[in-house]
């Protein structure tokens, strides 16, 4: 599975959303996945419980389930720029997200135009690090969302956390 496999199963979701089991295993892709629908769940096996630096090295990934992603942007964006219509009901839940260092972010909450905003958001056993773009690189910016739950949250090794 890569990321653009992610996209497009969430591209394939009912206009009212659903959701996306990930299986426990190593994902990668250098497409960020970019959630435009409200009631989109992201499930995976399990997230990494161990702070190692995993990004830029050859040693095996320890998340049962373990995103790479190896591009310069976002990893996963909930919202657009040019969306009109609010995204609500997004779940990331259940695995680990690397970076490299030329990612901007691993979880952008972004607000759309006019001001439109994404909510009640909930990210729960996620385990983000290693985005570490000099200008940008935050593991978790959620500065547009209104009702932004994390439980269990690990932002480690990035240029800025949260």
């Amino acid at each position: 599975m890569t990321l653009t496999d992610i996209q497009d199963e969430h591209d394939a979701l009912p206009i009212y959303g659903g959701t996306i089991e990930l299986p426990a295993e190593h994902i990668e892709g250098s497409t960020g996945v970019v959630i435009t629908k409200s009631n989109v769940r992201i499930v995976g096996k399990g997230m990494n419980m161990s702070d190692a630096s995993e990004a830029n090295t050859a040693a095996p990934y320890r998340a049962p389930t373990q995103i790479k992603y190896t591009g310069s942007g976002v990893a996963i964006q909930i919202g657009t720029s040019t969306q009109t219509a609010t995204t609500l009901g997004t779940e990331l839940k259940n695995f680990s997200l690397r970076g490299t260092n030329s990612a901007i972010s691993g979880v952008r909450v972004e607000c759309g135009a006019g001001g439109v905003v994404s909510g009640r958001i909930l990210m729960e056993d996620i385990d983000v690090g290693d985005f570490k773009n000099e200008t940008w690189g935050v593991g978790i910016s959620s500065f547009y969302g209104i009702s932004v739950t994390l439980r269990r949250v690990h932002v480690h090794n990035n240029n800025r956390g949260f």
